[in-house]
């Protein structure tokens, strides 16, 4: 066995050619539901889909089979099944120009920000096929759905292009829809549920979540004003590969029946809230919203907006933000319009002056296009970065169009925003009398200045926890909105709190770690990134022959790690001339390397530990101390 001998902080070994004299080893660390008309399980007995309203009242009772149609250019078309129901008082019109339309929208949740992927040209149904899915129908003259009866289209019929028209021509608010010529077909992906394939991979896409809408638009629910339980959303999982170019998906989990698909951001992250908001004698649109402390005093705002049944449509997005802040990391999300559709598809454009971070849609199209507005049954996302926490203010959505000033016709929904004064009665971090006298000044009636260092009359422990509370080392009561230790950060913000139980609303995944301390609150298997390999060094093993072996991190972070195995041709060259060594079993803590380094020559390992954190495992530094950077492996 040849020498070995210590030469360097880190994990790197050197394998010597033909005639080498010894190995060197470093101690340290490196280390579906398919076919028309596919059915899901009825709700047996309780078949309570919502409260009956006055006169007719269309809801979407379930979503059951799904047909993948092909893929073109990278895109895979699908549609799905769904079951309408009257639960209302009296029939429903149900034939040509009355009848109502169908919507089909697929979305994702995933990194936090919930987000629309795919959309579908309308469905114009014929007549109704009446059925009992509903209850006990009671049958209604012909060209009516009558009360308590159902109505199910198969994913085929849903799917068939002569009866798809664009969602442009409906007005969702009223159910008024212009009679087009929807007789036109193309390829497999025509009209129909458009979706990217990148956002279906699921190596692209680890730990995303996927949620199909079906939506029913009915004359009648706007005349009774029953339309706003006419949406129902259900999970989906995808399965598929690029090596394929396949994705099939899976219908699973029950129907959320009468709720739009953005409650299904609230209903798998307690920390999102949703506003409902309408211009008078108009629709609704949803907000929702997710402020997320990311450290180092700065916070990810995180805005979704699904227009459900408004037919006046945004095209601007004005955010206020304090003066002096530091906006970074903007991001806009919208869906692909497709198959001709007359709606511009172009990215909303950005600025950002002193008071606020604002989209704006570009309102100068060509072509008899129109501009890329956030119309019904659309959701459209904004997120920005800002050294401010947050307070409740207002944000500002503009409908005009050039000539007239963008915010002439306007809409103001509250939300969590960049803030200075939150004017909740507590002088917060960041706040000061100067900013926000509402919460830092005469608290109580006191004439005393909250953050001044001295408890005067009025301020109490939880008002002015700055001057009249008792710091703690840490944070320990992680449910009373009391920064206990003054370092900046409240309850579930702060890392002390990422394990209490009062802190399992901020934790998605389930793996008993707070946002603050998750480095990937999407897969419940990881929360921190592993520590250093340790002792990495060779061994002849029975099993495998010359073999490199290590011991794990003692900090894995997460239910199990991986490794990589990387050798260089030069101890000094790890950063830009690499190669990672194809192992039988990532999972273990050994691996051989097939290749030979030349004569007079030798190889340099590293190893790392990896696991489903953004971040990898550190592979130990240098004997100046300067880390080892190593590219990521495939």
């Amino acid at each position: 066995m040849p020498s070995v001998a210590r030469v360097d902080k880190g994990s790197w070994f050197r394998r010597p050619g033909a005639g080498a004299a010894a190995i060197f080893a470093v101690l340290g660390a490196v280390a579906l539901l398919t076919g028309p008309g596919a059915r899901a399980e009825t709700a047996g007995d309780n078949k309570v889909y919502g409260q009956p309203g006055e006169g007719a009242d269309i809801i979407v009772g379930d979503i059951a089979g799904v047909k993948r149609w092909g893929s073109t250019t990278a895109i895979t078309a699908y549609s799905f099944a769904a079951t309408a129901c009257n639960v209302g008082t009296s029939p429903a019109f149900w034939h040509y120009g009355l009848t109502p339309v169908v919507s089909q929208n697929l979305f994702d949740l995933k990194d936090g920000r919930f987000q629309q992927i795919g959309q579908s040209w309308i469905k114009h149904p014929t007549g109704p096929e009446t059925g009992d899915y509903c209850g006990t129908c009671l049958p209604a003259s012909a060209g009516s759905l009558g009360v308590n009866c159902s109505d199910t289209y198969a994913a085929t019929g849903n799917g068939a292009q002569t009866f798809l028209g664009m969602k442009y021509s409906v007005n969702p608010y009223t159910g008024d829809y212009a009679i087009e010529d929807t007789s036109a077909t193309g390829n497999a992906i025509f009209k129909r549920l458009q979706v990217h394939n990148y956002d279906l991979d699921p190596a692209l896409n680890p730990g995303a979540k996927y949620f199909v809408e079906v939506r029913y638009v009915s004359p009648d629910d706007a005349t009774t004003g029953n339309g706003e339980n006419s949406a129902t959303y259900r999970p989906v999982t995808v399965s598929g590969s690029a090596a394929t170019g396949v994705y099939n998906l899976t219908l699973t989990g029950p129907n959320v029946i009468g709720q739009p698909a953005i409650m299904a951001w609230k209903a798998a992250d307690p920390s999102v809230t949703i506003t409902a908001a309408q211009l008078p004698d108009d629709g609704t649109l949803y907000l929702g919203t997710k402020v997320t402390y990311r450290g180092n005093g700065l916070w990810r705002y995180e805005y979704a907006i699904e227009n459900f049944d408004a037919a006046q449509a945004p095209l601007a997005i004005s955010i206020p933000i304090p003066a002096g802040s530091t906006v970074s990391g903007p991001s806009f999300h919208d869906v692909e319009y497709h198959s001709g559709d007359i709606q511009d598809n172009g990215t909303w454009a950005r600025t950002t002056g002193p008071t606020s971070v604002q989209w704006k849609a570009n309102t100068l199209v060509l072509n008899g296009q129109v501009p890329n507005a956030l119309r019904w049954g659309t959701l459209y996302n904004f997120r920005i970065d800002v050294n401010a926490a947050p307070g409740t203010h207002a944000l500002l959505l503009g409908y005009s169009v050039a000539p007239h000033p963008t915010y002439e016709l306007s809409l103001t929904v509250p939300a969590l925003t960049p803030s200075v004064c939150d004017n909740d009665g507590v002088c917060d971090p960041g706040e000061t009398c100067a900013s926000c006298a509402a919460d830092c000044a005469s608290q109580g009636g006191g004439t005393g200045c909250c953050g001044n260092g001295t408890c005067e009359a009025g301020e109490t422990g939880s008002g002015c926890f700055a001057d009249c509370g008792q710091p703690t080392a840490a944070e320990t009561m992680c449910g009373d909105g009391i920064d206990g230790d003054r370092d900046g950060l409240t309850d579930c913000l702060d890392t002390n709190c990422c394990a209490d139980p009062a802190c399992d609303g901020f934790d998605l995944d389930g793996d008993g770690m707070a946002q603050a301390c998750d480095c990937n609150d999407a897969g419940g298997t990881a929360w921190a990134t592993p520590g250093e390999v340790t002792n990495l060094r060779f061994a002849n093993l029975p099993e495998s022959g010359p073999s490199w072996i290590w011991n794990s991190p003692a900090e894995i972070g997460g239910s199990a790690v991986a490794y990589d195995l990387i050798r260089a041709t030069d101890a000094r060259q790890f950063d830009t001339a690499t190669t990672c060594v194809a192992l039988a079993d990532p999972a273990i803590q050994s691996a051989t390397d097939p290749e030979d380094p030349t004569a007079g020559a030798g190889f340099f390992y590293l190893v790392r530990a990896r696991n489903a954190c953004p971040s990898l495992g550190p592979l130990g530094s240098s004997s100046s101390g300067t880390p080892h950077v190593v590219p990521a492996c495939p």
